[in-house]
């Protein structure tokens, strides 16, 4: 009986993660599927710039596996102005780490992209989508500190969910920015980073929320 109840708790925490790592690929195929509608020279910029944007993201993934049991100690132990304090901290680490990543990423752009040797017109566009792409890494990383905070909470849904919300609105905006409104690959770029905006607003949203219920929740078992 106990080890169906192990299983069944590695299943529930594990399939939303790898659902994430099936669907974080997506977005990237989103903005080429797009593209191609376009024309060869977009889709050749929106692919090398995915593959630089997606090599350098994966760098910071350590963030999101060092939260998850930490947090979890930490509310198993109900050490609640430690847990507290540490999501503050991590939350404001993400967006600094972010935005220092996006400058890094865009002072670069240019050296990475012609390190592919690709034509002076598909350069000047990936430049253009890398550099508007980077602009969302720091709702990006905000989103994956959330949501591993969450999962520690005993909530890896929240994972997938912000996932399904990425994928969706990239590819509505992306859709709409880039073919409807014509605005090209800088469309494409820009619904790239709303999408990770629109996702880490909900997720931190529910991490708030989770982290008052949490709080009062303590509070009120040390009252009685």
């Amino acid at each position: 009986m106990k080890n169906e109840f192990e299983k069944k708790e590695v299943w529930l925490n594990s399939y939303p993660i790898f659902l994430w790592l099936v669907s974080e690929p997506l977005v990237g195929l989103i903005d080429s599927k797009i593209a191609s509608y376009i024309d060869i020279d977009v889709l050749s910029a929106v692919g090398i710039g995915e593959t630089i944007y997606f090599v350098f993201i994966w760098i910071f993934i350590f963030l999101a596996y060092g939260t998850t049991p930490y947090v979890s100690s930490l509310q198993a132990t109900k050490q609640i102005d430690k847990l507290n304090y540490f999501i503050s901290f991590g939350r404001k680490s993400s967006l600094l780490i972010g935005i220092v990543s996006a400058g890094l990423l865009i002072f670069v752009s240019s050296q990475l992209i012609n390190f592919f040797e690709p034509t002076p017109n598909v350069s000047s566009k990936a430049i253009s989508y890398l550099m508007l792409r980077s602009l969302g890494l720091p709702f990006y990383l905000l989103n994956m500190h959330s949501t591993a905070v969450l999962r520690g909470m005993k909530y890896p849904k929240i994972k997938l969910y912000s996932s399904v919300i990425v994928g969706v609105s990239n590819v509505v905006l992306s859709y709409f920015l880039g073919i409807v409104l014509n605005f090209g690959i800088t469309g494409i770029a820009v619904s790239s980073s709303i999408a990770f905006l629109i996702s880490s607003l909900y997720s931190t949203k529910v991490l708030i929320d989770t982290q008052t219920q949490t709080t009062n929740s303590v509070i009120s078992e040390e009252k009685k």
